[in-house]
């Protein structure tokens, strides 16, 4: 679960070593279990300095050991461990004796994560909104359309292990739009090595069964959105932008997740063009800066409908059967804070996810890895998660830009 000092050591609002001294300077200051016990008249002092010896020998807690004495219940150990908490000091305050937080500031952080945890807590709420929608009814509907025959049987073969090359791409040359989009995304830029893939076979021995398997799958999705207004088209150049930067940013950072990274991205906001297609937002009346910034467009949605696209986005890929890992980044790709309740490849891809799509609104703005961009990224979160220097992405700037280009002219959009 998230806690208070994982959520200041994410936001960057304290530092690691700050927050070591804190945390032990919090635990020195509480009372020990055997000097309450003492206090409470439990045990003597003569006792517990038999049992502390004891303790010593054994290596486990005093709790235990006056247990095992007889000279503690169960019970007295709980109440005595409760009493203990009550007397920790506060770790706000603690931050603050410290120096390294203000008194206003802290109290804010603290009200900030608060806020964090009943949002958590509350997320059945939009979840069910979103399940009763329109535009869930069109995902559910959706699932009868991305995927071609050849594209079913196709993904039922790559999911078997040790399959055959030849086999899985016989089935998926009878889909000639499939073909030629999975050959161009497999000789791109996040995919190339050396040599280009000539044919499926080719690919599916190059990249293995789980990238095609990915590709496949994301390039079928989005088949099922036709729309070519403004904002459609919008949208599906930013998925496409960021579904490849997160591939690229996910073979710098954790290579083993880059497949599963491709697929988020090119999902992350699938749920814009449900609700788009649905008709259930009406996208067309927003400002032409809101639509292309993006970045606020989750608000005025669950205002209006009391869900996001996010959410939505999320229980639509959880419908289609894809990893839960890649659904559990669509839902909370605007809320990266409550993926680290999850922790582990969650908080991860979700960190990918968010970045990709921030570098993706740089890069529609200018191909130039500029001063602005430096800035933003070293006071970036996800990319602290990540352990992204602004460097090491100024490094791979170039690789980035072309696998964004080479996905945009992959839709045709």
């Amino acid at each position: 679960m998230l806690t208070f000092p994982t959520y200041l050591l994410k936001t960057g609002r304290v530092p690691p070593l700050a927050m070591a001294q804190a945390i032990v300077a919090q635990r020195d200051a509480r009372p020990c279990l055997g000097e309450l016990a003492v206090q409470r008249g439990k045990a003597t002092k003569s006792v517990i300095d038999k049992l502390l010896s004891q303790q010593r020998r054994r290596r486990v807690k005093i709790g235990q050991v006056a247990v095992d004495a007889g000279v503690l219940t169960r019970d007295d150990v709980d109440e005595l461990l409760e009493l203990q908490s009550d007397l920790e000091p506060d770790l706000v305050d603690v931050l603050v004796d410290q120096g390294t937080l203000s008194r206003d500031v802290a109290e804010g952080e603290r009200d900030r994560f608060r806020e964090i945890e009943q949002d958590i807590e509350a997320r059945d709420g939009p979840r069910e909104r979103a399940r009763s929608s329109f535009a869930c009814s069109v995902a559910r509907l959706a699932l009868l359309k991305p995927f071609s025959s050849a594209v079913r049987e196709a993904l039922d073969l790559l999911a078997l292990p040790d399959v055959a090359p030849a086999k899985v791409a016989s089935v998926l040359e009878t889909d000639a739009a499939i073909t030629v989009a999975t050959l161009r995304v497999a000789n791109s830029a996040m995919y190339r090595r050396g040599t280009p893939c000539d044919s499926l076979k080719d690919a599916v021995v190059r990249l293995g069964a789980g990238a095609v398997r990915d590709i496949v799958t994301g390039i079928s999705l989005l088949g099922v959105f036709n729309e070519s207004d403004r904002f459609a088209t919008i949208t599906l150049q930013h998925i496409a932008g960021t579904a490849a930067i997160a591939r690229v940013l996910a073979g710098a950072t954790s290579p083993r997740l880059a497949n599963v990274a491709f697929l988020a991205g090119l999902t992350h906001d699938i749920g814009k063009m449900l609700l788009h297609q649905s008709g259930e937002f009406q996208y067309d009346a927003l400002p032409r800066d809101a639509l292309e910034g993006g970045g606020k467009l989750h608000v005025l949605e669950a205002e209006a409908l009391g869900y996001d696209h996010a959410v939505l986005g999320g229980l639509a890929v959880s419908l289609w059967e894809l990893p839960k890992v890649v659904a559990d980044a669509v839902t909370f790709h605007h809320e990266p804070l409550g993926a680290h309740v999850f922790g582990g490849d969650t908080a991860q891809l979700t960190s990918i996810v968010v970045l990709a799509s921030e570098l993706e609104h740089h890069q529609s703005l200018s191909p130039h890895y500029t001063a602005h961009v430096e800035r933003e990224l070293a006071s970036d979160p996800e990319a602290r998660e990540l352990g992204l220097e602004p460097s090491a992405v100024e490094e791979i700037w170039v690789e980035l830009v072309q696998a964004r280009a080479e996905m945009a002219a992959l839709l045709g959009r």
